[in-house]
């Protein structure tokens, strides 16, 4: 699984080179769904990210602007983003670069006992391997988030995607269910994730805590049925969960005031 997630890294760092190599001058300032930041401030946010997991310090600089930043990861972020704004886009496209070949490079020539070491991830305590995983949902939803600033769909199937629209269900949607959503011991809700790299699941609610399962025998207070493109809008905080509800992007089968409820609550990405 470790060399898999440093194959999909790869895969998910060139796409979203590739990408970048068609944007025009107008393209790299665009805005984007991600407050406060545009197209090159998120290639930033990466390379970013990246070169501060390769042990680099982080500039010495002092954001102009934390307004929409809530937490100490969002000022670290934050950091990396402002200190390169004065870049010009080739600049920003060969940071990235340099950046992510580099950490490729060291990836490849982890071992075992590397992946599984100890690590901080975004989820809370974890493993290195863990936080792979989550470097790769970052990438390839905020190439997700440039595609949409710059109408440029495309990356919606393929190896890169299916893994990470599992991962959020695996990583989330437990959380959501039981303690974002409040629901009871005995709950267990249905997903039906439609699209190219579409699944199912299913949450089941046990000591407080939400467990995704991909069968179950309980019965299923409610069946919750969404796009792909509409479950990561949800579980990434991209638009308004009563906005995408008003627009029938989301249908129900049994209990539709439970259902409503955990879909304005779906969000869990920071």
């Amino acid at each position: 699984m470790g060399t898999e997630l440093v194959d999909l890294l790869d895969r998910a760092w060139r796409s979203l080179d590739d990408l970048c190599t068609q944007l025009s001058p107008e393209d790299w300032n665009r805005s984007t769904d991600c407050p406060g930041w545009t197209v090159k401030d998120i290639v930033s946010h990466i390379a970013g990210t990246e070169s501060w997991l390769l042990g680099r310090p982080l500039p010495n600089h002092e954001p102009q602007s934390i307004d929409h930043v809530h937490n100490e990861i969002g000022r670290i972020n934050e950091v990396q983003v402002d200190s390169r704004r004065p870049w010009p886009p080739e600049q920003v496209l060969a940071d990235y670069r340099e950046v992510t070949e580099e950490r490729l490079e060291i990836l490849r020539g982890w071992t075992e006992q590397d992946l599984n070491a100890d690590s901080w991830t975004p989820f809370g305590p974890g493993t290195a391997k863990r936080l792979l995983a989550a470097r790769l949902g970052d990438t390839w939803i905020h190439e997700q988030d440039i595609r949409s600033a710059v109408d440029r769909s495309g990356h919606q199937e393929g190896p890169v995607p299916r893994y990470v629209l599992r991962d959020l269900a695996r990583s989330g949607l437990g959380y959501v269910v039981a303690k974002k959503a409040g629901c009871p011991d005995g709950t267990t809700i249905g997903f039906e994730i439609t699209g190219p790299e579409g699944f199912g699941c299913f949450v089941t609610v046990n000591g407080g805590r939400g467990k995704v399962v991909d069968a179950t025998a309980d019965d299923v207070q409610v069946s919750i049925t969404m796009d792909q493109a509409t479950f990561l809008h949800l579980v990434a905080g991209r638009g308004d969960p009563v906005a995408e509800l008003d627009a029938d992007h989301v249908a129900f089968e049994g209990d539709k005031e439970l259902g409503s409820h955990i879909v304005r609550n779906m969000r869990f990405m920071i």
